[in-house]
């Protein structure tokens, strides 16, 4: 009988546990639902990307060669970049991550890290920081190159949920 009881809780723990795992397993085909104010991103956005095309207007001002254009100025065009660098018969492209606060992370699309890679060398990211107060910027010159010399990792700093085909950097 104590055999027989012994084998009924056995049987019952292990009944729990596979319930558990199974639970589990099926959790992970669910979606997770991640909510942003869209209105407010793509303000910061906008702001983040005037603020940096005239930082980069004045940067390479003294360069007569060199040509600036905010490629979103009048309105999003989708790119994985949002302003063009041209010298000559060069071109570099740059990404402008933005905040309105001081939290140093920015998250790049699945196109935007296929378009580095395709244009290594040549895509630039440029994260803005409290760019509806002080905007300040850095200017990222190789993500790769970048997370090598530990300027950037590709974690985040906090545990939060994040929306599909994004890799979300943090800023050291």
């Amino acid at each position: 009988q104590k055999n027989t009881q012994s084998l009924e809780y056995i049987s019952s723990q292990l009944s729990n546990i596979l319930n558990l795992l199974h639970a589990r397993d099926s959790s992970k085909n669910e979606e997770i639902l991640v909510t942003e104010n869209i209105a407010h991103n793509q303000r910061v956005g906008r702001v983040s990307e005037e603020y940096l095309f005239k930082e980069l207007k004045q940067l390479f001002n003294n360069n007569k060669d060199t040509e600036v254009s905010w490629i979103n100025e009048l309105e999003e065009q989708g790119l994985p970049y949002d302003i063009l660098v041209q010298k000559k018969d060069e071109k570099f492209y740059y990404e402008c991550k933005g905040t309105s606060s001081d939290f140093n992370e920015f998250q790049l699309t699945k196109n935007e890290w296929d378009f580095y890679l395709k244009n290594k060398g040549k895509y630039r990211i440029c994260f803005v920081s409290n760019a509806d107060s002080t905007p300040s910027y850095i200017r990222f010159m190789d993500l790769l190159e970048d997370m090598k010399n530990k300027k950037i990792i590709p974690c985040s700093g906090k545990n939060r949920s994040f929306k599909a085909n994004r890799i979300v950097f943090q800023v050291l």
